[in-house]
């Protein structure tokens, strides 16, 4: 079964999730159903409404296993730089990241590694779209964590919209997926 784990709070605030996915799930679903418009859109607001939340999903989880797991949270605003944060589903903390690349999962600091250099390899070659970036990130991942990590994998991202805010785009993908849309150029 294939889950899909990427979601939206608001044009200015999309996530992903990694670990333990019933429990995320759930308090994600109960996070999206709560908010409302439009004081709380912003990732504090986020933030706040999952450290409400968390204790009552976090509590039926069973120890050891299923107590990892973290939400990684895109914040843009239109006209400045976006910033990364990471929620930590055993602690409820949640921390800032820096640069504009992060990666969470089975190894974070080799999946970053390996979105880096994809990154820089395309922004080398002049042309930079999302959608080909996240399928060479998985398919390295793959090769490294094949009992980890597989396909389909979701994208969701933020472009700017010419009426104001943001637009969102999802697109589920896998290996055989053409990639360069133009709605993934960044």
């Amino acid at each position: 079964m294939t889950v899909n784990k990427v979601h939206s709070w608001s044009d200015e605030v999309i996530f992903g999730q990694a670990g333990n996915g019933a429990h995320q799930s759930g308090l994600i679903a109960q996070l999206r159903s709560e908010r409302k418009l439009p004081a709380q859109l912003t990732e504090l607001a986020l933030y706040a409404m999952y450290r409400t939340y968390r204790p009552g999903h976090f509590a039926n989880v069973v120890p050891p296993a299923g107590t990892n797991g973290t939400i990684l949270v895109a914040e843009t605003n239109a006209g400045s730089a976006g910033r990364l944060w990471a929620y930590d589903f055993s602690s409820g903390s949640r921390s800032r990241i820096a640069g504009p690349i992060a990666a969470i999962g089975t190894n974070p600091g080799v999946l970053t590694g390996i979105a880096q250099i994809h990154a820089s390899r395309l922004q080398g070659q002049g042309v930079f779209t999302a959608d080909e970036w996240a399928q060479l990130c998985i398919e390295e991942a793959i090769r490294q964590f094949p009992n980890d990590v597989g396909w389909p994998c979701d994208l969701l991202i933020a472009r700017p919209s010419s009426q104001g805010g943001r637009i969102l785009v999802e697109r589920r993908i896998d290996a055989a997926s053409k990639v360069g849309l133009d709605e993934f150029k960044m």
